[in-house]
């Protein structure tokens, strides 16, 4: 019996020194492919802002636009159920529309049935009259 005990204390405890192992070694590599995530999105932005100050903002809009139907089929196929997924179709058919081309027929069904913009409600306030506090 007490070497049973010893086997099984000699299991926990190195499931406990393994799965910290692996805990740490798999954020060390999240973190580091999210700092490489960030860096690159900032890159990003800075180059669109690069652009637009050089007199190019309507070519760097035009680039732009001409990938999003990629992005839409992206959303579609493998993140189909994230939060936030309708307010940037919202946006992606508001940067259609601005410029007056027609949507891409790839993508023409998806922002074309979109359910109804979310509003955004005036905070309630109360006037306070005179005498009042």
């Amino acid at each position: 019996m007490r070497q049973g005990n010893r086997y099984l204390l000699t299991f926990l405890l190195g499931a406990v020194v393994g799965g910290t192992v692996a805990a740490v070694l798999v954020a060390r590599r999240w973190q580091s492919d999210f700092a490489n995530w960030y860096v690159a999105g900032v890159a990003g932005e800075a180059f669109t802002a690069r652009e637009i100050y050089r007199g190019y903002g309507e070519e760097t809009a035009d680039r732009i636009r001409q990938t999003l139907p990629s992005c839409v089929i992206a959303i579609e196929t493998e993140f189909r159920n994230v939060q936030g997924r309708d307010s940037t179709y919202w946006l992606i058919r508001d940067a259609y529309e601005s410029k007056g081309v027609p949507f891409p027929d790839e993508i023409k069904g998806v922002l074309s049935s979109l359910p109804p913009r979310a509003g955004c409600k005036p905070p309630v306030s109360r006037t306070m009259k005179k005498g009042d506090a």
